[in-house]
């Protein structure tokens, strides 16, 4: 599930990176290599931060890769801008809900392997199959040598 939800808010991280660009990914020739590449730092960047619902901005990952700053889409306030303003923030909203419940699903997850765990460790104490653990604040280690002349 962890490498699944990781894949995941990878793929809404590279949407929302593609939407963000000014370029097509697509080009005559092929990919475009800037593209592609600000769309993979793009979504790995954004993965941990959204475990927090955070968004790293985009212009300081372009920034970071020494992409031109035309790199980026600029939005007016056009109808057909706004769409895909609304496409991004339902990625990166997506991106969040992911990340943050499969965070929250491992750590209940790592609770109840501590629970279980203790509670099998104390019926196989009482059981006699398993000993205790003693708690020890100290140990004295005696050394003998025996010194023949």
């Amino acid at each position: 599930m962890l490498g699944s939800s990781f894949v995941l808010v990878l793929g809404f991280g590279a949407h929302e990176a593609s939407l963000l660009c000014a370029r097509p990914l697509l080009c005559p020739n092929g990919m475009d290599p800037d593209v592609l590449r600000f769309m993979c730092w793009y979504a790995y960047e954004n993965v941990f931060i959204s475990c927090i619902w955070g968004t790293k901005p985009a212009a300081l990952v372009a920034s970071s890769l020494q992409l031109e700053p035309d790199f980026l889409r600029v939005f007016s306030a056009s109808p057909a801008d706004a769409a895909v303003q609304l496409k991004i923030f339902g990625d990166a909203t997506g991106r969040a809900m992911v990340a943050g419940f499969t965070l929250i699903t491992q750590l209940v997850q790592v609770v109840n392997q501590t629970a279980f765990a203790t509670e099998e460790f104390r019926k196989r104490v009482l059981s006699g199959t398993e000993t205790p653990i003693d708690v020890v604040h100290g140990r004295v280690i005696r050394v003998l040598s025996l010194i023949h002349i």
